[in-house]
């Protein structure tokens, strides 16, 4: 719905740009945060009929955050801004004496509520039944359901504000109809000469459900947190800002904007493709001469245009550059809906001179066919801002006469915006050294220069070191290449084809539209996709813009959220080609697992960014890679064609990748002044490793340097060891056990140990034995590292569980059954009985190899598998009980080599088996 107006108790006329300065001046002294280095766009006042020292201000003014409008109440020595609070107008009434009388009071309320805002929002007088309506997409009601208004019910409650007279305190009395909080009501306004109302007899009539009311205008601004006594400036009005001699903020984004304006009509004139037609017809029959003329022409003649630029608000500025003062003057601007910052409206009548709509600031339009419909039968031209075309609802898109496209800022557009700028041209020789940064800067560079008072030399020097600072945070800093990336899989070779795809369009050989727009890179945490994605830009040398989908998400509210997104894919169009890589996908979620209150706030989430994604498009060179370690949790419409349509799944690293690994951070250690000692066999620590990421051996590496640093020594193969198998930096800090204990640990992984040594593998997938205890609780633990090349059969399997059961089975043989420790089993799911039970279901129910025939996979055992279950448990360990006492003097030794050492490699246990003989054999 339309924001109401305030007429008839006051009469807009436009005010002088000194009155406005003056007025926002003394706002941003007493207000910082919201009127600090705000610069004056517009404004217009009021005579009001009870005042007779101050007049209502309308002001319009550029701050950081864009465009923004303000309310105020401006006298001869004060200026008090209308916020929503009462305060602001008993102040005035205080400083007016103000005395109310029959043909000023009902005027008065009108004011009063047109400017006090509550909890709910505002208070709106409904003085006509016109003011009422339904909407198109709204079927009118005969009658309210439950407390909801019909249309007629509505409009009957409404009534014309007006005097009955005093009470017997003097108080004028009215009668008013009031909507509130989404509900109509009517009340009794008592209201004293000094201008003090009191509602009285508020009776709520019903709800207004989906019937449409006036909107009061929005009256919050953004606040900045600038300190109060923070020196504060306005820019004064004229062709210089006050005291610098520099251009104030407003021209210097004119200058900015008239540039690119120019080139981009001067585009479209020289464009022969299909609908460009209109524009070259339209210059030739107007004798239009320069590009901004020609324009203005268009704009005269009621065009409606799109103009994309990711400038916020650029068609105010472009309003202010092509049409005339009494144009601009009776413009109207979309505001957001009422409760709705995503959404916004505009209303159409026969005052308004202009309309100017934003989608950088919103997403949709309200009720955009209706609009649409109005707009294009309207008598007034409509400017339309966007980052893309793609933005704009599309009945808007459908009635628009042109799109104008601003081009990026280049060498020769920059002369002539810095030209505009100084007033005068950039050094001689200022391109020396190249000149390429100069499409890389945005207007807010240019603000700079005025704010530090820059002489053109100093202000050429800062603008190439903000560019350049930006350029270095988008540059790929990461010193890995895609050749010191291993254990990637398939996921490299893809990268690899990225890469030739992206040099090919870079050099021209094929189009844009022939590279992959997006992958999914999908992995365990720590795998490598964030590096991945940063060397796929380092190789082609392009920009790499990094965000997080759940940075996004704590941005705020579902605005704030939303904005953060767009803001992350512009900057990837502005420094095209680019990867822009969004880590943290799954945290949008997917539409197919939502439920409650967030669906709908996740469901915004989700169309926003495939919205952006298809716009990736028009780019053509931005790539969206995206992150997860939860694919599941990704909406599946994001891995569609088109979208991020290629899943990349990252493996954990094999042996021989870790080892590779290990040697690129080891090498790095040493390149930076880090000592190796001549024992390291990175081998071994692969095979230690196994399991582990690329980044849990960078964490192994600079643990080990730690270690190593604190006795000012060489890195050792123990430092290395120390840190994959978590061993604590002091021996104090561990559990400390007494001798038993320590024996019977040792007891219990030597049963491990020997099961393996006697296994078919004879040991050789064995790694490490400890019997140190660590922080994590457990007391010691047997390594042992799959063959990569070894398939399971029903042996295997079987050994595999001996082993598990061989602790249980070595403290059975040395301490007898009925003192076998607790060890093996126990509440957590990673306890050795726990495994075992795992593994044997996996033999009965997954595998087949219960041996009773039965073959159907299941993950939920019948009863009569429950048994063999337990069968299969109970006969591997009694075959691992044999085997283990025929291996006695093995054992033994192991677990007094355990004793001794407390740690052994598998190297040591194999060389150990082998001094034995034949009492390491395999059997059975």
């Amino acid at each position: 719905m339309s924001e109401k107006s305030a007429e008839p108790w006051a009469s807009w006329t436009p005010c002088a740009d000194d009155e406005g300065t003056e007025a926002l001046t003394r706002l941003a002294a007493r207000l910082p945060a919201f009127f600090a280095d705000s610069t004056l766009v517009s404004c217009r006042w009021s005579a009001l009929s009870f005042y007779s020292d101050h007049r209502l201000m309308e002001l319009q003014f550029f701050r950081e955050h864009g465009m923004a409008r303000a309310y105020a109440l401006h006298g001869l020595h004060d200026t008090e801004w209308l916020s929503g609070e009462s305060n602001s107008i008993h102040e005035v009434n205080e400083a007016e004496s103000l005395e109310l009388t029959e043909s000023t009071v009902a005027d008065y309320v009108r004011f009063f509520f047109y400017f006090l805002r509550a909890d709910d929002g505002a208070f709106v007088l409904i003085e006509s039944a016109d003011e009422v309506h339904a909407p198109a997409d709204v079927e009118e009601r005969d009658e309210g359901g439950d407390d909801t208004l019909s249309l007629k019910a509505a409009r009957a409650t409404a009534r014309p504000l007006s005097a009955r007279g005093l009470d017997d305190t003097g108080r004028w009395l009215l009668d008013a109809a009031v909507t509130y909080g989404g509900h109509l009501f009517t009340c009794s306004l008592a209201v004293e000469s000094d201008g003090v109302v009191e509602m009285m007899d508020d009776e709520p009539i019903g709800a207004l459900g989906g019937l449409r009311v006036p909107q009061a205008p929005s009256l919050e601004l953004e606040a900045d947190g600038v300190p109060p006594s923070e020196e504060v400036r306005v820019d004064a009005p004229g062709g210089r800002g006050a005291g610098d001699g520099l251009p104030r903020d407003r021209q210097v984004t004119e200058a900015v904007v008239t540039v690119l304006l120019e080139d981009a009509i001067r585009e479209l004139n020289n464009d022969t493709r299909a609908g460009n037609i209109l524009l070259r017809r339209f210059n030739l029959e107007t004798q239009a001469g320069k590009p901004i003329k020609q324009l203005t022409h268009l704009i005269e003649s009621n065009a409606i245009v799109i103009i994309e630029s990711d400038i916020p608000f650029v068609e105010d500025v472009v309003a202010q550059l092509v049409a005339s003062s009494e144009t601009t003057e009776r413009a109207a601007r979309c505001s957001a809906i009422n409760g709705d910052d995503l959404r916004c409206e505009i209303t159409v009548n026969e005052y308004t001179r202009l309309y100017l709509l934003s989608f950088h600031a919103y997403r949709g339009l309200f009720d955009a066919e209706r609009a649409a419909h109005d707009l294009a039968f309207s008598e007034a031209p409509v400017l339309i801002g966007c980052n893309q075309a793609g933005e704009v609802p599309e009945p808007l898109r459908r009635i628009a006469d042109c799109t104008v496209t601003f081009p990026r800022i280049d060498r020769r557009r920059f002369a002539r915006i810095f030209e505009g700028v100084f007033d005068c041209k950039p050094a001689p020789g200022w391109e020396a050294g190249g000149a390429d940064w100069t499409q890389f800067l945005v207007p807010g560079d240019f603000h700079l220069a005025r704010r530090l008072a820059l002489g053109p030399g100093d202000a050429l020097t800062v603008l190439k070191d903000r560019v350049e600072a930006r350029l270095v945070q988008l540059t790929p800093d990461d010193d890995v290449t895609m050749a010191d990336l291993h254990g990637m899989g398939e996921a490299r070779q893809i990268a690899e084809d990225l890469i030739g795809d992206i040099r090919a369009a870079e050099a021209g050989r094929i189009p844009w539209s022939a590279v992959d727009k997006g992958l999914l890179l999908t992995g365990a945490p720590g795998t490598g996709k964030t590096t991945l994605a940063k060397a796929i830009a380092k190789e082609c040398g392009i920009k790499f813009v990094i965000a997080s989908a759940a940075a996004w998400q704590s941005a705020g509210a579902l605005d704030v959220h939303l904005r953060a997104m767009r803001t992350c894919f512009a900057e990837a169009r502005r420094y095209a080609p680019a990867i822009l890589f969004i880590d943290e996908l799954d945290s949008i979620g997917s539409r197919e697992r939502l439920e409650g209150s967030a669906e709908q706030y996740q469901t915004e989430v989700i169309n926003a960014l495939l919205e952006e994604i298809q716009g990736i498009e028009s780019t053509g060179s931005v790539i969206v890679i995206g992150a997860t370690n939860y694919l599941e949790k990704v909406d599946p419409a994001l891995r569609r064609a088109g979208r991020l349509d290629q899943v990349v799944e990252i493996p954990l690293p094999n042996i021989k990748s870790l080892a590779s690994i290990f040697d690129h951070y080891l090498s790095r250690y040493q390149k930076s002044g880090g000592e190796l000692g001549v024992d390291i066999d990175t081998k071994a620590l692969a095979d230690l490793a196994f399991g582990c990421t690329g980044a849990d051996v960078e964490f192994f590496v600079r643990g080990a340097a730690r270690r190593a640093r604190r006795e000012n020594r060489p890195v050792a193969q123990n430092d290395l060891v120390a840190e994959v198998t978590r061993r604590p930096r002091r021996p104090e800090n561990a559990p400390q056990l007494a001798a038993a204990e320590r024996h019977r640990i040792a007891v219990h992984e030597a049963g491990h140990t020997v099961a393996r040594l006697i296994s078919s593998t004879r040991g050789e997938d064995l790694t490490f034995v400890s019997i140190i205890p660590r922080l994590d609780g457990s007391l010691g633990f047997t390594a042992a590292v799959p063959d990569n090349t070894r398939v399971m059969t029903r042996r295997t399997m079987l050994e595999e569980l001996e082993t598990v059961l061989a602790g249980r089975a070595s403290e059975e043989l040395a301490f007898g059954a009925d003192d076998i420790g607790a060890g093996a089993g126990g509440m957590s799911s990673g306890c050795d009985l726990a495994v075992a039970t795992r593994f044997a279901t996996l033999i009965v129910c997954q595998s087949g190899f219960g041996g009773d025939g039965f073959l159907r996979w299941t993950t939920v055992p019948t009863p009569t598998q429950e048994g063999k279950i337990d069968d299969v448990i109970r006969s591997a360990y009694e075959s691992i009980l044999g085997r283990l006492q025929g291996c006695r003097p093995l054992l033994n030794r192991v677990v007094a080599a355990l004793e001794e050492k407390q740690e052994l490699t598998g190297n040591e246990l194999r060389r150990l088996a082998k001094s034995i003989g034949n009492g390491a054999a395999p059997t059975g």
